[in-house]
């Protein structure tokens, strides 16, 4: 994924768009295209949802001044798994590769009120199971 070009990066990035753009990589139509790029051999992906999901960390779009719509649905999504799961212990069983619980107040008071958009965004826990099992290393 490359971060968008000619777009002043001191500027704040705004509030993310309902839909991920045609282009995002965090859309399940393109998860094929991009999600499958190493950086320094780790998968890049991972390495995003890691920062995300451990660090609290956002991203900004990568061809607006804004932020990244799909990562902001990713983690509605996963705020959603969080609400259905009913404790916290449930959602981390069923989701380990999931948002930290270090993480979630903030995700919680940034996006509340939001869902997630109409448009697929990518499944972590999927994901990242393709990707371990594609390397051959199972289940993380």
């Amino acid at each position: 994924m490359t971060r968008r070009t000619r777009v002043d990066p001191t500027t704040k990035d705004g509030p993310a768009a309902a839909e991920p753009c045609y282009e995002c990589p965090f859309r399940t139509t393109n998860e094929h295209k991009q999600l499958t790029h190493e950086v320094n051999g780790v998968n890049e992906f991972a390495k995003i949802w890691w920062e995300i999901s451990r660090e609290g960390r956002t991203y900004g779009c990568h061809m607006a001044q804004r932020e990244c719509a799909g990562t902001v649905n990713m983690i509605a999504a996963e705020l959603i798994k969080l609400q259905q799961s009913g404790s916290w212990e449930k959602y981390h069983q069923d989701n380990p590769l999931g948002l930290s619980e270090a993480v979630t107040p903030h995700f919680l008071d940034k996006t509340c009120g939001r869902h997630s958009g109409n448009v697929p965004t990518a499944d972590p826990q999927t994901i990242i199971h393709q990707i371990l099992t594609s390397h051959g290393k199972g289940k993380a």
